[in-house]
């Protein structure tokens, strides 16, 4: 018998999870929160097609420890004064379509890439279109706003369009997507990626460090429920609005 280097639990040999807290045995260094399902073990992200409540699916790669981090709570100063939630949504007389607040002053962007006066790199990190769904003025503002949340929270707020998984897991996928591109601030890799594959129906939000304990579980799945309508009826901009929205007011919450 051998014994989990995070809770003390004794558990066999072979067991590639501790039986009590659900640490990875092999990866002892960063780890996933995890949670159990009929004494299976499950890392804490959500994987669905865009049909709601079907239950994550099981990725096959040991996930990382974490340690809690703390940032300074001036940082919500200034991402209410860059007006990055997108709370207000309105519709249209003659259309049923969602739409949601830009967040900054139409009158101080232009179509070079700017807002409120700050270039925007078409090429950033926090958000790879691969499947070329959004437009350059879209992909302008979504790093607009992915950025400001990621600076706000000192995390790394991922968005990733793909054609393919390539044979793994849609949780496998995301996490490796996340470490091998080098995601993350500080000591735990702080941050989450939301991937997106419209050829396979899927899609999976993966959370490393402080951001496991806020974008939890249950808000996944709150997040899906609003997002997947959009994204079924081909409104996958505002369906990323929509998605910037939640989660950057659940870190407000927070904080």
């Amino acid at each position: 018998m051998k014994y989990c280097a995070k809770c003390g639990a004794q558990m066999p040999d072979d067991s590639a999870f501790c039986p009590n807290c659900g640490t990875a045995v092999n990866n002892q260094n960063k780890q996933q929160q995890f949670y159990s399902d009929n004494n299976n073990y499950y890392p804490q992200q959500n994987n669905q097609n865009f049909q709601p409540n079907l239950q994550p699916e099981k990725p096959n790669k040991n996930s990382r420890p974490v340690l809690i981090g703390v940032i300074a709570v001036v940082a919500v100063v200034i991402l209410v004064g860059a007006g990055v939630f997108i709370g207000n949504n309105s519709k249209d007389d003659d259309s049923s379509r969602t739409t949601y607040n830009s967040g900054y002053d139409d009158d101080n962007n232009d179509d070079n890439g700017e807002r409120n006066g700050k270039a925007v790199d078409l090429d950033s990190k926090y958000l790879v279109d691969d499947s070329n769904l959004f437009t350059d003025e879209e992909k302008a503002d979504l790093i607009y706003k992915l950025e400001m949340v990621s600076d706000a929270y000192d995390m790394d707020v991922v968005i990733h369009t793909t054609d393919s998984f390539y044979g793994q897991t849609a949780g496998t996928y995301a996490w490796e997507y996340y470490v091998e591109n080098g995601y993350g601030r500080g000591s735990t890799d702080d941050g989450f990626i939301y991937v997106l594959n419209l050829d396979d129906g899927e899609w999976y939000i993966c959370t490393f460090g402080k951001a496991i304990d806020i974008i939890t579980h249950d808000r996944i799945d709150i997040i899906g429920s609003e997002v997947n309508p959009l994204i079924n009826n081909g409104e996958y901009y505002d369906g990323m609005l929509c998605y910037i929205e939640k989660t950057s007011k659940y870190l407000y919450d927070e904080y």
